[in-house]
């Protein structure tokens, strides 16, 4: 039965093995990478609105510069220059109050400077012209630039009359507080101009950046933007383990739920097996109990029966091929008891009353002998006695009290006498031979008996 137990569960384990990676490969990984494609189009979206916000900020700053550069008293001032009618010296200083009261009211700038005719007729801050001479033309214009731990946005503004170009406003914006709004939680906004170093630094640590408009290395997920027309990109990059953790939170819980669910049903169904098992092991051993006991004690008389006996016997025999074992063993005593005189007690009386001999005669035999002896049925009228731990006077001693007793306690219609024979056993080996000699003393003594 346990053999049957462990192979069934050793099938259980197989078929649960199977199943939960034919759930896993069929189930939750197909719906894992679903659920991550969405949460990258959404890691997408999110980018997207965070460009939104960036562009948003552009065009108000362009506005701003605009603002600033159509006002009409400046034009007037630099065609009196142009003109003839004003000084270089006059024309720097009849708009730098103006100029700096409109550059005042902006927010995070920088730096600002008003050029006419490539001359600097207005500073505020510090303003490199490397950053903005690309960018005089006749339209508004913009780029990035700056550091990567500064990064700036540069607005160049023309100062129109006509069509045609009187001059330029620059005004350089810091991006620093932009960035920092849209660099909640735990995404990351990088302005870095392509072309560049692969690696850009950033929120004091440094980051690999890709071409790519969306990049997964395996550790990071990059969504890349163009910002303005000079190689300036949004690089907006997040740690796979953050944007994937919901996802892989789901599907490590729902897993370890199938799991669970399986591993309880396998313990629940091993429970009820082996329950189902140990009882009906217990009710074969009882069975098997019950035909032991049966087959082991005569029905009759309730003595041993010769079952029991050659059991017991192949068990101490095998004594004597044991060293440590045979050292420990100590002698034993057998004897054949016959009654004397049986056939006449049957012929004469019946069988009914031969059996209540037999009966009353293993009764003297069982409240005489010690505990560790045992009874015999061991043919018709002939019974076997071993007594353990005993030697061969001890026995003959015992024997003589069962005789007295027989005839002290008997209440049949008739008297009874035993003939036996006795022989010590020192070695488990000699129990063969030793048997053999007690019935031959045995038939001796009835020998003489019906001499007499």
């Amino acid at each position: 039965m346990k053999k049957f137990i462990n192979k069934f569960n050793v099938f259980i384990s197989i078929v649960l093995i199977i199943f939960v990676y034919a759930t896993v490969q069929g189930v939750y990984q197909p719906m894992n990478k679903e659920l991550k494609a969405t949460t990258r189009e959404n890691f997408v979206l999110q980018a997207q609105a965070n460009h939104g916000i960036l562009n948003q900020y552009i065009e108000r700053s362009l506005e701003a510069a605009n603002g600033i550069s159509s006002r009409s008293m400046i034009r007037e001032k630099i065609i009196e220059y142009q003109e003839g009618v004003t000084s270089f010296e006059e024309l720097q200083a009849y708009p730098k109050p103006k100029f700096m009261q409109g550059i005042e009211a902006l927010y995070d700038v920088e730096g600002a400077v008003r050029t006419v005719e490539g001359r600097r007729v207005v500073d505020y801050g510090d303003v490199k012209e490397q950053a903005y001479a690309s960018l005089l033309s006749d339209r508004a214009d913009y780029r990035i630039g700056g550091e990567e731990e500064n990064p700036m946005l540069i607005v160049v503004s023309p100062v129109m009359e006509n069509g045609e170009v009187l001059g330029h406003d620059i005004i350089q914006f810091q991006l620093t507080h932009i960035l920092e709004k849209i660099n909640q939680g735990r995404i990351l906004f990088i302005l870095h101009q392509t072309g560049e170093d692969e690696t850009v630094h950033a929120q004091g640590e440094t980051h690999r950046v890709f071409d790519e408009v969306l990049a997964d290395d395996g550790f990071y997920t990059q969504f890349t933007i163009p910002i303005d027309d000079y190689g300036a990109h949004l690089y907006t990059r997040i740690d796979n383990s953050v944007l994937y953790s919901k996802v892989d939170q789901v599907t490590s819980d729902n897993l370890l739920r199938l799991i669970l669910l399986m591993v309880s049903m396998f313990i629940i169904t091993n429970a009820v097996i082996l329950t189902s098992a140990n009882k009906l092991v217990q009710k074969k051993e009882k069975t098997a109990e019950k035909y032991k006991t049966i087959a082991s004690k005569d029905p009759l008389t309730g003595a041993f029966t010769r079952l029991h006996f050659d059991q017991w016997m192949k068990e101490y025999a095998q004594k004597g091929g044991n060293e440590e074992a045979s050292e420990e063993v100590k002698p034993v005593v057998v004897v054949l008891v016959d009654l004397d005189d049986f056939k006449e007690i049957n012929d004469t009386y019946g069988h009914e009353m031969g059996d209540k001999a037999l009966r009353y005669v293993y009764e003297i035999f069982n409240d005489t002998l010690r505990q560790e002896d045992f009874v015999v049925r061991y043919g018709g009228d002939e019974f076997l006695i071993v007594l353990n731990e005993c030697e061969e006077e001890c026995g003959k001693m015992i024997l003589e009290r069962i005789r007295e007793r027989m005839v002290k306690y008997n209440v049949l219609p008739f008297s009874l006498s035993l003939s036996y024979g006795i022989a010590e056993v020192r070695q488990p080996d000699e129990i063969y031979g030793a048997i053999k000699i007690a019935d031959e003393k045995m038939y001796e003594m009835k020998g003489r008996r019906k001499k007499k």
